[in-house]
């Protein structure tokens, strides 16, 4: 890494100063057309490939945006019956590549976005792990940003990370996610920020009993999410999903269609999708910013 680089990448930490805000509720979507599309997460009718006869209304009738204040149950999570099975704080001068891939679990650098995932766009830097995107074109795409998922599977469990996102202006579309390798749905969506919207999309997409896709979606506002390090995390359970910010419930989902099937966890910064619009070029490089990474399993 040059000077130019460091220099760069000093202006955009020292650029993103700012005072924490709790989150203090979230708010459930009204039901909306789910759409089918390849592995990977997408608004609805986002990515234009619909199959009608598998589309479907989903009511998501056994979600719920939790208000923390009146149900103390879901305000904390008790790890003290789990084990930690994969942990990352990025002390190291690089990337782990034993237990990080660059690339989407099934194996693409591409996905539903004008990017390619390059390599070099995730790298650790001061105890962070950083994903770039920049306007660099590679392989087709007009940008150049970054993927990293672990390279094992995990089980129901709970999962957690600190992340600072980029700017929330048009253009930019991070996530952290899971889904299967070879499967989808389902997918939990633990945070996608869209473009300017201040609010975490909490999302999980699954099949009904027809084969017919569905999802339950809530959010959660979280105004300083760029310029400050918050925690997101889901509480998998065999019937049951809730999702956290900075320790409190914001969203849950339960039912027989929480799946049990082994998922791949997934960090990606989108960019220029079609539903978000051309990010400016003053606003890049941008960066999301991982402080770490935790999972526990019963």
């Amino acid at each position: 890494m040059n000077r130019r680089e460091l220099t760069k990448r000093d202006f955009l930490r020292t650029a993103m100063v700012g005072t924490a805000v709790s989150v203090t509720g979230c708010t459930g979507l009204s039901p909306q057309r789910n759409r089918s599309r390849t592995n990977g997460t997408t608004p609805d009718g986002a990515d234009g490939h619909a199959t009608d006869s598998n589309v479907t209304d989903s009511t998501a009738t056994n979600s719920t945006a939790i208000n923390s204040s009146a149900t103390p149950r879901y305000d904390t999570i008790d790890t003290a019956d789990m084990v930690v099975v994969f942990e990352d704080t990025f002390a190291a001068d690089a990337l782990d590549e034993t237990a990080w891939a660059t690339e989407y679990p099934w194996g693409s650098r591409i996905h539903n976005y004008n990017g390619y995932a390059a390599p070099e766009n995730v790298y650790v830097y001061r105890n962070s792990l950083v994903i770039e995107a920049e306007k660099k074109p590679q392989h087709g795409k007009t940008y150049t940003t970054g993927v990293v998922t672990p390279t094992r599977e995990f089980s129901p469990g709970y999962f957690e990370a600190s992340v600072k996102i980029p700017p929330t202006v048009e253009g930019f579309w991070p996530a952290f996610w899971m889904t299967p390798v070879d499967a989808w749905p389902p997918e939990i969506d633990i945070f996608e920020f869209f473009g300017a919207d201040p609010r975490a999309q909490l999302t999980y997409h699954y099949s009904d009993m027809l084969g017919r896709r569905r999802k339950a979606s809530g959010t959660a506002p979280v105004p300083d999410a760029n310029t400050t390090y918050h925690t997101y995390a889901v509480d998998w359970r065999p019937d049951e999903i809730v999702w956290y910010i900075d320790g409190v419930a914001v969203f849950q989902f339960g039912g027989s269609h929480v799946t049990s099937q082994a998922m791949r966890l997934i960090f990606n910064l989108g960019i220029d999708a079609p539903f978000l619009g051309t990010p400016r070029d003053e606003d890049l490089p941008a960066v999301l910013e991982i402080d770490h990474v935790r999972v526990w399993e019963r």
